[in-house]
């Protein structure tokens, strides 16, 4: 059985290409991947063609407002607070 890593690409620029690399490489190193993003549909199929697989979260802007909001408080933690407030962003955006 393989191990199923998820990647969560935030809404911001210049984001997308760098955990898409990250997501081949970790494919080739045997795992499975699945890819959350906010982007449109345009780069589903190159993402099929690297088996990997991915879940749009959408582009609804008060949907990224909220999430913006939180990343910005998260950079003011550390530690066992910031791993909370991750593990709390994960859950709004699944």
């Amino acid at each position: 059985m393989k191990h199923r890593i998820g990647l969560v690409c935030p809404p911001f620029t210049g984001h997308l290409n760098p955990m898409l690399s990250l997501a081949v490489e970790i494919v080739r190193r045997g795992y499975e991947v699945v890819l959350f993003h906010y982007d449109t549909d345009r780069h589903i199929s190159r993402f099929n063609k690297l088996k990997i697989d991915t879940i749009s979260l959408g582009a609804q802007k008060e949907a990224i407002n909220l999430i913006n909001r939180d990343l910005l408080l998260l950079s003011s933690l550390s530690g066992s607070r910031a791993s909370d407030l991750t593990v709390e962003i994960c859950r709004k955006v699944a």
